[in-house]
């Protein structure tokens, strides 16, 4: 389980994601910008291995390492290169320092706490993160993504 702001997202077992709630960013991932009182799949999505969610915005690991995210992107928190909303998952677009041949094991979020400190381990190595918006372009006033590689 993991909740934004004004809406919830959940994880089945099958490796399927749902989410309910607010829509008004298209932070539920089902191509629409309609409110959903109960939950509803998100489009595209399994083989889902963890969630996380953001004030407006959400991120799915999938087994194979593939992050994707969903919903507001004014400030290009979602990582794909553009700053439009996406009512439906695209993949985070890593840049050379978080290449896809490093293991994505997990991440969460910061919460609303745009003062919150980053974390990204490499290796034996660990990186604190003074302002996670410049390490991994993805920044909200109200909610930070942080990953762990």
């Amino acid at each position: 389980m993991a909740s934004g702001y004004s809406h919830s997202l959940s994880l089945d077992r099958e490796g399927n994601v749902w989410a309910w709630g607010r829509n008004n960013n298209r932070q539920l991932g089902d191509g629409t910008n309609t409110d959903r009182n109960t939950p509803v799949p998100v489009s595209g999505l399994s083989g889902v291995i963890a969630i996380a969610a953001g004030a407006n915005h959400n991120f799915a690991l999938k087994a194979n390492g593939t992050v994707l995210a969903w919903g507001y992107n004014f400030f290009g928190q979602l990582g794909d290169g553009i700053n439009d909303d996406s009512p439906v998952p695209v993949e985070v677009q890593f840049s050379d320092e978080l290449s896809s041949d490093k293991a994505i094991t997990s991440f969460s979020f910061a919460g609303f706490d745009p003062e919150v400190v980053g974390e990204i381990d490499e290796g034996e190595k660990t990186i604190i993160v003074e302002e996670p918006s410049d390490r991994s372009g993805w920044h909200e006033d109200r909610g930070l993504g942080l990953i762990i590689v």
